[in-house]
């Protein structure tokens, strides 16, 4: 079985300058400063060489190539073999989080001033500041892709939708004040970075959540105790304490202190966690989708996908199941038509060398998300990646308009999704229906194992939760993050600090750490996958918060599988933990974590991916709507 990774290499000379050395936060793995790496100068890893779990490849521009993976799965392997698999994924995943944490290629021609996608050959990810715009940066936010403006033509343009179109570009969004209006006026290459636009961001508490927005938390099981979920509410409160209880009744034989067990049937209706950082200001998310991602939607028509009222009518668009491109380094040709946009016999060598040229698209890699969360910052905090940004929310002064802002936040989770090619390019668990991602979450060592950071749950029901009030309790009771599973697992500790030792001492990466990798749904429980030191319930705590999210498994209610998957039931109006939710080497499979969530994406025919499943669904400016949190008054 060959996993198609993608990493590029070509090592060009490092010239790393040390100013002022910024202890790490306190954190699993050893921070003690490194020295400084000389100068090299080799080629990427090929797919012939495995990653190295000791020290991992860091200074290859393009995402890593696949590799033979099938010795790790084998029937009869080793115990020894099949834990190799969890740091040999972990070592390629940094290798990922390295080219596309790669300060990017200016432009200034480029209305963004970058050319979207592209790596600076002539910086490092190894010298990367803080400050720095990053690959991964530049890639096309969410809103960008679904809706009628944007053209196949479109990847370096902006592609916003008009009503959300900030006014110093001509747009219908005011500035929420004169120093805003500067502030945007004076970002770098105008105000293109606007990643914080939608879902749940405000830091005012007017902000009307919309669950259907893949930049938004998930909807999930509520596995909190009746008495957490519905903390604050009182006889006289609205909704009332009786009314939000009757909407969480205690788990069977439990009371309303227990919770609920993540292992039966939850006939609870699903929650939407708005996490709190440790100054009480919300959590803040965007969605990036590289240009191979890109390419197949617009040249499918799926930017019209859930289409909201516009102009034109959007034209006719293919039903599901899709095929987003795929990256291997196997030979030979895709066995049909629809595989033909894969990358085939990837070679990471070849696309740095496409990078030199400058190009206006850069080349492929296969399909690639990154989502991402950032907290607020004050001032500038060296130990963040930071980024100004133009965010939007309600005006303070009791009007529902919506104007932008400009404020400096710190990156503090990050999420690389990337779909790959398990085995040779004719195995049919390669079919459009089928493939896999590899699912890699890093957070900020700050958050810990939950530091001050809280959260706070309310119904999200098909997409009503704005008109409802059940159940959103007051913040002042928020329920404290606390890790539910334990990871990272020391093997990923131990391939993480192979990283930080590559690194200077005042590194702003040695401030983020990797919690997992997921990359075999074949595993069918937890301690299964462990054997492969492989997390099974894999959470990012600024991510995938609450109880729900951290123990997912099974399916989500009312989700019937499409019919090109065998194997698989129908959830009904429940949470069913052990209905299989991904389908795997051609099987029906249970998994957890990530891949779990996403592989309801996969199974309703949408490739783990719930932007392709959602389209253009949440893609407004929810600032609109706004939910009265009690005792807040409702508008």
């Amino acid at each position: 079985m060959r996993v198609t990774i993608s990493r590029f290499s070509r090592l060009f000379v490092l010239a790393i300058v040390l100013g002022c050395v910024t202890k790490a936060p306190k954190n699993d793995v050893d921070t003690v400063p490194a020295p400084i790496p000389p100068p090299v100068s080799s080629p990427c890893r090929v797919s012939t060489v495995l990653p190295s779990t000791t020290s991992p490849e860091i200074v290859c521009a393009a995402p890593p190539s696949t590799f033979e993976a099938s010795p790790f799965f084998a029937s009869g392997a080793s115990p020894s073999t099949m834990a190799s698999a969890g740091p040999t994924f972990d070592s390629w995943a940094w290798s990922t989080f390295a080219a596309f944490n790669w300060p990017a290629e200016a432009a200034s021609a480029q209305p963004t001033g970058y050319l979207r996608g592209v790596p600076d050959l002539d910086q490092s990810f190894i010298n990367a500041q803080g400050t720095d715009t990053l690959v991964w940066e530049t890639l096309k936010e969410k809103r960008e892709v679904f809706n009628s403006v944007v053209t196949a033509s479109g990847w370096q343009q902006l592609t916003f939708p008009p009503d959300q179109e900030i006014s110093i570009e001509g747009g219908m969004v005011p500035a929420c004040s004169s120093a805003d209006r500067e502030a945007a006026a004076k970002m770098p290459g105008g105000a293109h970075r606007r990643i914080l636009q939608a879902s749940k961001l405000a830091p005012a508490l007017g902000v009307g959540p919309n669950t259907l927005d893949e930049t938004a938390e998930v909807a999930s099981p509520a596995q909190e105790s009746q008495d957490a979920l519905c903390a604050g509410y009182t006889t006289t409160s609205s909704p009332t304490l009786a009314q939000c209880q009757a909407t969480f009744p205690p788990p069977p034989g439990g009371n309303g202190s227990t919770v609920w067990p993540p292992t039966i049937v939850n006939s609870r209706p699903p929650v939407g966690p708005r996490v709190y950082d440790p100054n009480g200001i919300l959590v803040f998310y965007e969605v990036r989708l590289n240009y191979d991602y890109f390419s197949y939607i617009l040249a499918n028509g799926l930017n019209y996908a859930n289409p909201m009222p516009q102009t034109p009518p959007p034209p006719s668009v293919p039903a599901p199941p899709y095929s987003l491109p795929w990256r291997t380094s196997a030979q030979g040709p895709p066995s049909n038509a629809k595989q033909r946009s894969s990358v085939i016999n990837y070679d990471p060598n070849a696309a740095v060398t496409a990078y030199g040229t400058g190009p206006t698209t850069p080349p492929s890699i296969g399909s690639v998300q990154v989502k991402s969360a950032w907290r607020l910052l004050g001032s500038p905090d060296p130990t963040y990646h930071t980024t100004q940004a133009v965010y939007f929310r309600t005006d303070t002064g009791g009007s529902s308009n919506v104007c932008y802002s400009v404020g400096l936040f710190g990156l503090i989770g990050l999420h690389i999704i990337q779909r790959v090619h398990m085995g040779n390019s004719g195995d049919t668990n390669a079919e459009p229906y089928g493939g896999t991602f590899i699912f890699a979450t890093w957070e900020h060592n700050s958050i810990g194992n939950g530091n001050g950071y809280s959260y706070v749950s309310y119904i999200a029901n098909k997409g009503t939760e704005e008109a409802t009030t059940i159940a959103y309790p007051p913040t002042n009771h928020a329920i404290p993050v606390t890790r539910q599973q334990q990871y990272p697992l020391a093997s990923t500790n131990s391939v993480t600090q192979g990283v930080y030792n590559q690194l200077p001492a005042n590194s702003v990466w040695r401030n983020y750490r990797l919690i997992g990798t997921q990359f075999y749904a074949s595993a069918g429980s937890a301690s299964v996958s462990l054997q492969y030191n492989q997390p099974y319930y894999m959470a990012n705590l600024v991510i995938e918060t609450n109880n729900g999210l951290q123990n997912f498994q099974g399916l989500s209610p009312n989700i019937t599988p499409i019919s090109q998957y065998s194997g698989f039931t129908a959830s009904g109006n429940a949470y069913y933990p052990t209905l299989p939710n991904v389908s795997f080497n051609g099987k029906a499979q249970l998994m957890g974590g990530c891949m779990g969530c996403h592989g309801v994406a996969q199974v309703l025919g949408s490739n783990f991916s719930f932007v392709l499943l959602d389209g253009q669904k949440g893609a407004g400016i929810d600032t609109k709507a706004m939910v009265s949190i009690p005792p807040v008054t409702s508008p």
